[in-house]
C-alpha cells in the first residue's frame, strides 16, 4: 500500500501540464534574410573551404609576357587577319554584295584536300541563298536574304 501511495505520487508529479513555445528559426545567410554582418564570417568560411583553383589564374598574364613572345602572337594575328581579308575578296564584288556560285577552299592539313571550304549557292530561291560551310568534321548551312546592293554614279 504504502507503495501504490509512491507510485500515485510520481505519476502526480510527472503528469503536470507541460509548457511549449514556438519554434523561431532565424536565417544566418545574409542572402536569405539574415543579419548582413554575417556576410564576411561566411565568405571567409566558404573560402577556407574550398579546395578549387582557376585555371585562368595559374596562366601567365600577358603583361608577363616576353617581348619576343608578343612580337610572335602579334605577327601571327596580323598574317591571319591579312589571310581572312585576302580570302574573303573572292566571295565578295566590289559594292559588297557576296558573288553568287562563289567557292572559298583551304587545305589546312596540307594532304591535298580541301578541309575547309565556303559555298555560295548559283541562284537566289525565294529571295534567299544559302551558304555551306564545312570545316572537314561539320557542315553548316546558312539561309540568308540576298538583296543586292548597286551603286549609282
Amino acid at each position: 500500500m504504502h507503495l501504490l501511495w509512491i507510485y500515485l505520487g510520481l505519476l502526480a508529479f510527472f503528469s503536470a501540464p507541460a509548457a511549449a513555445t514556438e519554434l523561431v528559426h532565424h536565417f544566418e545567410n545574409p542572402s536569405f534574410g539574415g543579419n548582413p554582418l554575417n556576410g564576411p564570417t561566411l565568405l571567409n568560411q566558404a573560402n577556407a573551404q574550398n579546395t578549387l583553383k582557376d585555371p585562368a589564374l595559374s596562366r601567365t598574364p600577358p603583361s608577363q609576357q616576353t617581348p619576343i613572345d608578343r612580337f610572335k602572337s602579334s605577327l601571327q594575328s596580323a598574317i591571319l587577319s591579312q589571310v581572312s581579308r585576302s580570302s574573303t575578296l573572292n566571295l565578295f564584288d566590289s559594292n559588297g554584295n557576296i558573288k553568287l556560285g562563289s567557292t572559298l577552299n583551304f587545305d589546312l592539313s596540307g594532304d591535298g584536300s580541301n578541309t575547309f571550304s565556303v559555298q555560295v549557292s548559283s541562284e537566289p530561291v525565294n529571295g534567299n541563298i544559302t551558304i555551306n560551310i564545312t570545316d572537314g568534321i561539320t557542315d553548316t548551312t546558312l539561309t540568308v536574304p540576298y538583296v543586292p546592293i548597286t551603286t549609282t554614279p
